[in-house]
């Protein structure tokens, strides 16, 4: 994508200024209470979610785990400090963790790869490419690319990138139980599952590298048949297959179907966990043409014998009620509520025909980790915490009830219909409870005034201004069309807002009808400074069309004066086609005397203009300050307005999940806060037969405890900790993976450990 600026910008950078005279800098505010159903929000300005991947990472390095929302929509993460107790899913948006995440184009999970207690990134970088970066964590959040492309010996083929299609999602899992990660990924052709083994146990005795080798075309014995139900068909052979396939069939058998024939079934996600008990890896299975999930069960032979699957659950949990979401399901085994036990989080993997609100499920589980049993206990998990109006929010500030606060009025492309599989757009209200030196916003309603029953179409786009001159403040809507709504305010001064709809096509001044060909994004405001009110409108090509108002301050005129105001050119080619779109969003703004322009775009930077002369409307606007590109969301929607009346402005700005974040002008950056590191030592050597020691990093936690746990959870040893390094004695232990655990003052500290 390229972006193409009328004034060539030669460094864009977040919050940060170019201009040397002045500096305008803007950081996100997460303290503005915003209440609905009589409930505080939790993370109110966390931007909404629609294909959202979850996974944990302790963020703040305080030992407990926190959660990193990956969306697929935008591609962006998501930060929330977990700060909630056992049993309670409460978390705090987080955005200066934003940015210390590598890019990814289709998927991202937090897996451990080399038992250092810190968990790293797996991610898409490009392509069908499975990256890595490495958690190098000491005194703040941080990571280090090990690789863009993780290398497995593949036969016959030999070393070549494990392939992940972006659409997909691969389960990063230990399958075999030594230790390091291991990868289980539809292949090529989509049909049968690849297992990649790490071998870097095997090879070098510890986790810290990774040595991947493609070990069976046709892991579980099973090929995915794609029919109306999203059944499997369980193989007694494949006809192709690598050499000695472990975890799965017999070598290069003689079946009648080879591996991957059939359709090809591009578009699945895959989930290991253990669902019996046994030891031997389970998959939990999302295909990109259904709601179900499969339940794929393996038989109970050990790690690396010839395991096959032979149960399948087509409406997992069957036992419960079934995981349901409307297209292209995920699954995603976390604790989410603390209780030290992993729960299942269901969620669709694609933003398009799929559920945009609403749509994440929470599965309580009320069994152990060896043997989950998952409850459905939330149907729209964060939905209640956050404001996520579905899909390519549009804010707008207006006093709707005229007591001189300024509420939030937010419309949408729309809410997805699962029954009509249509968008319904719908403009919500936020009154504004608070002062005029702190803002309170609580949810009224989702069809302010009635509107969705006009079926004026989606994306209705709002702007407010006394148009008659009568002392209340009329409402014009844009709409994805191009056109332009005009409702008038029949209040009165001093009352609360009551619209009518006077015209469904306003009209210029010579009679025709204003249509700037699609996603009309107007704004009414008097740029002239003659005391009526003018017409900006953004375009879905990234330019401003500006209407001056030849007629008075009761009877608008609008004549058309420039289809490109300010030489304004926010656009890319965004799709393979090579159209040209930018989806400009002016919001003009008089600071005092000072005219400024806020511009949002279709790659998420919000654009902020000076050194404007309105004597002069084919002048070229200077850009003075970027708010970064999708670093909060694409098709960003800025409104702006002094929420604090303390000088300094305010920034509500929608984005393509449906969801808002606030920002306020201050100086400085966003940054992480250096914190003291909790107790940390080292296990060595890991993996290990008959002793282990433990040797602290800091001599002051000396006189801890120290705790060994299996993976059922189970203590199996605990001792104190009295000198700078301890030996264990775990030849009693059985062969497997067992996690160690040492307690300070200043936290905790959890390291794995395999015993052989």
């Amino acid at each position: 994508m390229k972006l193409q600026l009328s004034t060539i910008v030669t460094t864009l950078l977040i919050f940060a200024t170019v201009s040397s005279i002045g500096q305008i800098t803007f950081r996100p505010n997460d303290s503005i209470m915003v209440i609905k159903n009589s409930d505080t929000l939790d993370i109110p300005w966390a931007g909404g979610f629609d294909a959202p991947q979850f996974s944990r990472v302790d963020l703040n390095l305080d030992g407990k785990e926190d959660l990193v929302i990956f969306d697929r929509s935008d591609k962006l993460v998501i930060p929330l400090i977990n700060i909630g107790g056992v049993n309670e899913i409460k978390y705090k948006y987080a955005p200066e963790y934003k940015q210390q995440f590598p890019e990814s184009r289709g998927w991202m999970l937090m897996r451990d790869f080399n038992n250092d207690g810190k968990k790293d990134v797996f991610f898409n970088p490009m392509g069908g490419d499975v990256g890595l970066a490495e958690n190098k964590s000491v005194s703040s959040l941080s990571f280090s690319i090990y690789t863009r492309q993780l290398i497995s010996n593949q036969y016959p083929g030999g070393n070549i990138g494990i392939y992940v299609p972006n659409e997909d999602i691969p389960a990063i899992y230990d399958v075999n139980g030594d230790g390091d990660m291991d990868i289980l990924t539809f292949g090529v052709l989509g049909t049968t599952v690849e297992y990649h083994k790490n071998l870097a146990v095997e090879t070098d005795g510890n986790a810290d590298s990774c040595n991947y080798h493609l070990k069976n075309y046709c892991w579980g014995h099973f090929l995915e048949i794609g029919t109306n139900t999203n059944k499997l068909k369980l193989l007694d052979t494949c006809t192709y297959n690598v050499p000695v396939p472990e975890i799965g069939p017999n070598p290069i058998g003689t079946g009648s179907r080879p591996v991957g024939s059939g359709s090809r079934h591009v578009g699945s996600t895959v989930t290991a966990f253990d669902n019996n008990g046994d030891s031997v890896v389970d998959l939990l299975l999302g295909d990109v043409s259904f709601n179900n999930i499969v339940m794929a069960q393996s038989d109970s032979k050990l790690p690396d014998n010839n395991t096959s699957i032979i149960l399948q659950d087509t409406s997992y949990p069957s036992y419960d009620t079934s995981i349901d979401v409307m297209l292209f399901p995920a699954t995603y085994i976390e604790d989410i509520d603390n209780d030290g036990i992993n729960d299942l989080i269901a969620a669709p993997n694609t933003s398009e025909l799929s559920e945009n609100y609403n749509q994440i499920r929470f599965y309580k589980n009320i069994g152990t980790n060896k043997n989950p049993n998952f409850t459905l206990k939330n149907k729209k998990l964060f939905a209640d915490e956050t404001i996520d109006l579905g899909g390519y929010a549009i804010p707008q500030f207006f006093d709707h009830n005229a007591d001189g606060l300024m509420d939030l009025v937010v419309s949408n492309f729309g809410y997805f219909n699962r029954d009509s599989i249509t968008y319904e757009c719908k403009i919500s209200l936020y009154e504004n409870k608070g002062t005029v030196n702190n803002p309170v916003f609580e949810f009224i309603t989702d069809d302010y005034q009635s509107i969705f029953s006009l079926k004026l179409g989606s994306s209705l786009h709002p702007t407010f201004g006394d148009l008659d001159g009568d002392g209340d403040e009329d409402m014009i809507l844009g709409n994805s069309e191009g056109y332009l709504h005009y409702f008038t305010n029949t209040a009165g001064s001093g009352n609360t807002a009551s619209f009518t709809l006077t015209s469904s096509r306003i009209l210029d001044n010579l009679g025709t009808t204003i249509d700037v060909g699609q996603f009309s994004a107007p704004q009414l405001f008097d740029y002239d400074n003659d005391t009526d009110l003018d017409l900006v409108i953004g375009k879905v090509n990234g330019w401003i069309r500006y209407y001056e108002n030849i007629g008075t301050t009761t009877a608008p005129s609008f004549k058309k004066i420039t289809d490109s105001l300010g030489r304004v050119e926010i656009r890319e080619t965004w799709d393979t086609h090579g159209a040209i779109t930018g989806y400009s969003t002016p919001r003009f703004y008089r600071n005092g005397s000072t005219v400024e322009l806020y511009v949002g775009s279709q790659s998420g930077g919000i654009y902020y203009y000076t050194g404007i002369n309105p004597s002069n409307p084919r002048q070229t606007f200077i850009v003075d300050t970027v708010i970064k590109n999708n670093i909060y969301g694409k098709r960003s929607v800025p409104t702006v307005y002094d929420f604090k009346n303390d000088g300094k402005i305010d920034i509500v700005s929608g984005n393509i999940k449906g969801g808002l974040n606030f920002f306020t002008q201050q100086l400085g950056f966003l940054s992480i806060n250096e914190i003291e590191v909790p107790v940390n030592f080292s296990l060595y050597p890991n993996p290990a037969t008959e002793s282990v020691t433990v040797k602290l990093d800091a001599i002051s936690d000396i006189n801890q405890n120290l705790r060994v746990i299996d993976i059922t959870g189970k203590l199996v040893l605990e001792t104190s900790v009295t000198n700078s390094q301890t030996t264990l004695d775990i030849s009693k232990l059985r062969k497997g993976v067992y996690f160690v655990t040492v307690f300070s003052e200043k936290g905790q500290k959890t390291r794995k450990l395999v015993v052989q």
